[in-house]
């Protein structure tokens, strides 16, 4: 199957696809290291410190007197343990720090086809490459957690300050 792009050289437009995948790829990637990262601070917050409140209401109980205090510290870190076990924050930072991962390994493979391999490759393997990379794209993109909206706005505005394709020649 021979791919047919009007007005252009098909190396060309192949490098360029490649540059697509590339930055969908990085942009992906920023987004779920930044969302495993947020699930990481929750999952401290949610699971460490109830267990270290309740390690020290159970130790300060010890030959004491019960105090209100203490039972309200129980109390309140057994509820915030219980939604900790409902959210899972530990689970969905592994999730999206995996799928960071995938995407980081489909943008390398992308500068590589597209930049290094592509080029020097017979026409038909280079778009074969190609395809196989946007089905790899496709396929993850399918796959893993959803993107956080504040994590796509925040790499966005960041995008919008960089600049130069990673396939253009400086000069």
């Amino acid at each position: 199957m021979e791919v047919k792009v009007e007005n252009q050289d098909p190396q060309a437009a192949f490098r360029e696809e490649c540059q697509k995948i590339h930055d969908d790829a990085q942009f992906s990637a920023e987004v779920q290291y930044l969302s495993a990262s947020r699930y990481e601070r929750i999952a401290f917050w949610l699971q460490v410190v109830p267990a270290v409140a309740s390690a020290l209401t159970g130790t300060l109980s010890i030959g004491l007197p019960t105090q209100p205090y203490l039972r309200w510290i129980a109390a309140g870190s057994a509820v915030i343990t219980a939604v900790a076990t409902i959210l899972n924050p530990a689970q969905r930072r592994y999730a999206h720090l995996s799928a960071a991962k995938a995407f980081t390994v489909v943008k390398i493979e992308a500068r590589s086809i597209g930049g290094v391999f592509g080029p020097t490759m017979p026409l038909h393997d280079f778009q074969k490459a190609v395809k196989e990379l946007v089905t790899r794209y496709n396929d993850l993109v399918r796959l893993v957690p959803p993107s956080e909206g504040w994590a796509a706005r925040l790499v966005s505005l960041k995008k919008a300050k960089k600049a130069p394709s990673l396939f253009e020649k400086s000069h």
